[in-house]
């Protein structure tokens, strides 16, 4: 849970320092990227182990876009002026409308929100 509450308190940040940015003149661009599963070497290393150490499942991320194709995403979304850049959950399109209600939903109803994250997560986990 820590690292949900550190990913919004980034969001948080962020989003306070465009809006001060804004009041002061300023014409920076700050662009909240909201990737889905990505292809990294970081599922190996989750929970802070191997992936034997972290459990019983991997993550299933056959679906799942290269970490090149994400950051190609991210710059020219941040080129073209973008506040927010959000991608699949799963890399599939059903993933990138989920991804988007995702978002809007946690506004209005931010624990309904919680079970979407919390399915879409055990749908990527994959027993070993």
């Amino acid at each position: 849970m820590t690292f949900a509450a550190v990913y919004h308190a980034t969001a948080g940040f962020f989003d306070a320092l465009r809006c001060e940015l804004v009041g002061e003149g300023g014409l920076t661009t700050i662009t909240l990227a909201y990737p889905g599963a990505v292809q990294t070497e970081i599922n190996a290393t989750r929970l802070g182990g191997t992936t034997a150490a972290a459990g019983t499942t991997d993550l299933d991320l056959g679906r799942s876009m290269s970490a090149e194709r994400c950051a190609a995403i991210m710059a020219t979304a941040h080129a073209g002026g973008a506040r927010d850049v959000y991608f699949s959950t799963d890399g599939s399109v059903v993933g990138a409308i989920k991804g988007r209600l995702i978002h809007a939903i946690s506004f209005w109803c931010p624990a309904l929100a919680d079970k979407l994250v919390i399915s879409t997560m055990k749908q990527m986990n994959v027993p070993k």
